[in-house]
């Protein structure tokens, strides 16, 4: 084996960085073409075991050059290594790349056949299945590959199974018996989207119209089996709707889904096989409407990025958005149809405004496209910037243009670059096409700047008259191009009625407190919905203290003569905690128990399910943990699930440690499927009331290994930082931020943004902020801990510290 000296003496002009730079994307997109990769894996039952794996990967070279694999794996894990049937036998391998020679390179067709062992990182082995993740630049980790997005290939898979497993691939299965699978060779596909899963699982199917669509799962709970005709039903729905709208019939051989416990995304969008985490897609015992809502939303969204990302795919990850926008746009679209009781504007401001503004009013923001000079930060780019702004600014430009004209457009864009890359202006020049308006201008301020106004309104002298002053916070004289609609009634400003508006609308103090007052006088539920969310703004911005804002919160949901829309009232729940949370224990009881009495009385199941959920987390008096004790110990209520007791259970132990032994043994003897049981067991260390104990879950989840299945790890994280010990976990903040690097490296791309926040969400004390902002201070970015990882501190931190 050589050293990354050696790589530097042999290479002429190659990019040698870790990861995939820019500089080396656009060498290989101008050298390499038609690549190929047959792979065969031969997968255990024993996390332990490493996977073993042969690539033999064909491509074109346009000229003779050094050629550079990706292969992010330790040297023992790189085996023999033959170019066009010739063994090569000092292998240049250093700094995450195997280098291909000039003088074997020759100009034209090659074959590169490897064996090699597969890192564990992105196969989550568990012993009874694992499943493959590679997004955004993570297939490197398990086999050597070509690490960018556009270069696509076709792969050819073969799987060599324990006794009794099954999988699923991209490709269609050509040939299968006990220990061994072979699927067809895909169509063209970036190597993030190429993927497996294998285990053993049960499979439900759906066969409509000639299409059959296979659900595989690990599923043993009746009632949640029985949700899986509902399941692919909206899958099947979701895929006519596409091919309707892009006069694209689908674009891949087959589809099916695999719905996996412990998956770290609600969704993910391989063709052929989407993945999906098992809580997003079996919803609890009397689901509401929002949930039933949020689970449709997940599945059109992954099934617009079929389309939209998949058959047409980004450049380069700087642009991931462009796949994004349209899976979040689309998905509204899709939804709406199915779900005619929903006012559809007023979710659009729950689902996607509020969110975005939720980051853009921190010091995380970012622009929608951002820059990315290396693929191993990649991850890094995604936040609800991406996914929730740029649906905002989508759908301006479809006020702009016109439907009709918008969707000329994109169906020109898919058939321009199916199996294809593009970028945003690509598109933009398509569109600007299909219109007058001027999209690029509009173009230049929504998707490249950064930040949001702050729109000041005012009553005329004559009161007759609303003025307005935009402010640019960044004091440069920006202004964003968008429409909206403001009203006045008996002298009461009500801002941004329609909701189309996007920024930070203040009023003076008169004014806000009056609209504090009044906002549900209100009758159109869109309007009511956005001028909360106004004062929710104002709020974050200290413009409301805790106090009155929680007074009116639990005033106005009690108002159940005017308060109708269930989304509006959820809103509200949601709005609660933080301000219940900043007051004191003594303070904040009187509205704990007005909130306990709602949720037993209030008209609205969400409203008394959230609730309760609200209490058990948030609540500190006695008489909240009393009840909640006693809903836990009767496990009989109708709204209340599995998962809902075992958060329950959860929570009494930090609040009863005398008697947390018998809830945890209790809780974890209601619990029948293993998957479940298994999650149980790692989060429950860190209820203990022991702060040595806690001490070890947190050394434990500094260990890269103890991390693997992240929505649980995160819960634990969430544990040890509870709000109710804040003061004890004081600790843990620094250390676990200095962790960022690591996490980022072998963790999945939100994981780096959850650990923040469940990290500092707990936490409201001044001597907390102090270490994060200390740790701020100290920053100084460098190869390992970039300015886009920083960001993810500052996008978690929020604004609750700002109210001490």
């Amino acid at each position: 084996m050589f050293s990354l000296v050696a790589i530097v003496a042999h290479a002429e002009s190659i990019i040698v960085s870790k990861g995939v730079s820019c500089e080396l994307a656009l060498q290989r997109t101008a050298q390499l073409s038609n690549v190929t990769y047959n792979l065969t894996f031969y997968l255990t039952d024993k996390p332990t075991d490493m996977v073993k794996g042969e690539a033999s990967i064909s491509f074109s070279t346009s000229k003779k050059q050094d050629v550079v694999l990706d292969f992010r794996a330790a040297p023992d894990q790189l085996g023999e290594v033959r170019i066009d049937g010739v063994l090569v036998g000092d292998v240049i391998f250093a700094n995450e790349h195997i280098l291909l020679p000039k003088k074997l390179m020759t100009k034209g067709q090659h074959v590169v056949n490897i064996a090699f062992t597969a890192g564990n990182e992105s196969l989550n082995r568990r012993e009874e299945y694992l499943y493959t993740l590679f997004v955004p630049d993570r297939a490197r980790t398990v086999f050597p590959c070509f690490d960018q997005p556009n270069i696509k290939a076709h792969f050819d898979l073969q799987l060599y199974l324990p006794h009794g497993w099954v999988a699923v691939s991209n490709g269609a299965v050509t040939e299968q018996r006990d220990g061994y699978v072979h699927f067809s060779k895909t169509e063209p596909l970036p190597t993030y989207l190429f993927a497996f899963a294998a285990g053993i699982f049960d499979k439900a199917e759906l066969t409509e119209q000639g299409r059959t669509i296979v659900a595989y799962h690990r599923e043993t709970d009746p009632d949640k089996i029985a949700q899986l005709p509902d399941i692919l039903r909206i899958t099947a729905n979701a895929l006519r709707w596409q091919e309707t709208f892009t006069e694209m019939p689908y674009p891949f051989q087959k589809y099916d889904i695999v719905i996996l416990p412990g998956f770290q995304f609600g969704g993910m969008e391989h063709t052929g096989a989407s993945f999906y985490n098992d809580n997003t897609m079996f919803l609890p015992k009397s689901p509401t409407p929002q949930e039933q809502l949020k689970r449709a939303k997940l599945i059109n969204h992954e099934v617009s990025h079929l389309w939209f990302g998949d058959a047409v795919t980004m450049k380069w990850f700087d642009e991931v958005w462009t796949k994004e926008v349209f899976a979040n746009f689309f998905a509204a679209e899709m939804t709406a149809p199915l779900f005619t009781d929903i006012n559809h504007s007023l979710n659009w401001l729950c689902t996607y405004v509020a969110p975005a503004l939720a980051q853009d009013r921190t010091d995380g923001r970012t622009s929608i496209t951002q820059e990315l000079p290396n693929m191993r930060f990649a991850g890094l780019i995604y936040n609800n910037i991406i996914y929730n702004k740029a649906p905002v600014m989508m759908r301006k430009i479809v006020e702009m243009m016109g439907w009709e004209a918008f969707r000329r457009g994109i169906i020109r864009y898919v058939k321009t670059y199916c199996y294809g890359n593009a970028t945003w202006d690509d598109l933009i020049e398509i569109l600007d096409s299909e219109t007058t308006a001027d999209l690029r201008a509009f173009s230049q301020m929504w998707v490249y700047e950064k930040g949001m106004p702050t729109v000041a309104l005012k009553m005329s002298d004559d009161g007759e008259t609303i003025l307005h002053e935009e402010i640019d916070p960044a004091g440069q004289g920006r202004r964003w191009p968008q429409s909206w609609r403001d009203t006045i009634i008996g002298g009461q400003i009500y801002p941004n009625v329609d909701g189309r508006g996007y920024g930070f609308f203040t009023l003076d103090d008169a004014q806000l407190h009056g609209l504090l007052s009044s906002w549900l006088d209100i009758e159109d539920a869109t309007a009511r919905q956005s001028l909360v969310s106004t004062l929710y703004e104002n709020y974050c911005h200290n413009r409301l203290n805790d106090s009155e804002w929680l007074a009116a919160l639990v005033r106005d949901l009690s108002d159940t003569l005017r308060l109708d829309n269930p989304l509006t009232a959820a809103t509200m729940v949601g709005y609660i905690s933080e301000p219940l949370l900043m007051l004191d224990a003594a303070e904040a009881k009187p509205y704990e128990l007005s909130l306990l009495e709602l949720s037993r009385s209030h008209p609205m199941p969400s409203v008394r399910r959230g609730l309760i959920t609200l209490l058990a987390q948030a609540g500190r008096s006695d008489e909240v943990r009393e009840a909640i004790w006693t809903l836990w110990r009767d496990a009989s209520h109708p709204l209340l699930s599995e998962a809902d007791y075992t958060t329950m259970a959860f929570e009494l132990a930090v609040r009863m440690p005398e008697q947390r032994d018998t809830l945890l043994t209790t809780q974890l003897a209601r619990i029948t499927n293993s998957d479940r049981r298994k999650r149980f067991e790692m989060i429950a260390p860190a209820t203990s009331a022991l702060q040595e104990e806690r001490d070890e879950v947190f050394r434990s989840l500094s260990l890269k290994e103890n991390r693997r299945i992240e929505p649980w790890a995160l819960t634990a994280l969430y544990y040890l930082n509870h709000p109710l010990r804040q003061s004890e976990a004081l600790r843990y903040i620094r250390p676990a931020l200095e962790l960022l690097p690591e996490i980022q490296q072998t963790g999945d791309i939100f994981f780096p943004a959850s650990w923040c926040t469940t990290l500092l969400g707990g936490h409201r004390t001044r001597q907390a902020y102090n270490i994060v902002q200390q740790f701020i201070d100290d920053f100084k970015p460098t190869d390992e801990f970039p300015e886009l990882l920083i960001n993810k501190v500052r996008s978690a931190m929020g604004h609750k510290w700002h109210r001490q």
